[in-house]
């Protein structure tokens, strides 16, 4: 039986028969590892939002506030998203969540500054003196 192609695509050949072999077009690999990294990210904020529910609250009620609030953004905020994806201009859509998450990242990282971590890391400084 004869096929239409005659050749190979760029990178086709690596991908036959191998469960990774899709890693081996650069382009392919660079964007499975920045996804890699960006949803190991994503998952250490969702567990840090946990801990320091239960850090403040000592109790498990705070851990499921918590915990079923991000569930509830994400139910609702995904097909928001999904929508502007296909919606608005490619950079827009690359750039707006990734600075939503830089300033929320500053905004609360910088609201730490006055917490009981931070006094200790002052008595530690002091400590070391």
């Amino acid at each position: 039986m004869a096929t239409a192609f005659t050749e190979d695509a760029p990178g086709e050949r690596a991908t036959r028969g191998s469960t990774f072999g899709s890693l081996a077009v650069p382009a392919f690999r660079t964007l499975w590892l920045n996804s890699l990294c960006l949803i190991i990210g994503i998952q250490m904020f969702v567990t840090a939002n946990a801990v320091v529910a239960h850090d403040l609250t000592g109790t498990n009620r705070a851990v499921g506030f918590v915990v079923f609030g991000q569930g509830l953004a994400m139910l609702l905020l995904t097909p928001i998203g999904g929508t502007s994806a296909d919606r608005l201009s490619k950079r827009i859509v690359d750039r707006g969540p990734s600075e939503c998450m830089r300033l929320a990242g500053e905004v609360f990282g910088g609201a730490g500054k006055e917490s009981e971590i931070g006094d200790g890391a002052r008595d530690v400084d002091r400590a070391r003196k």
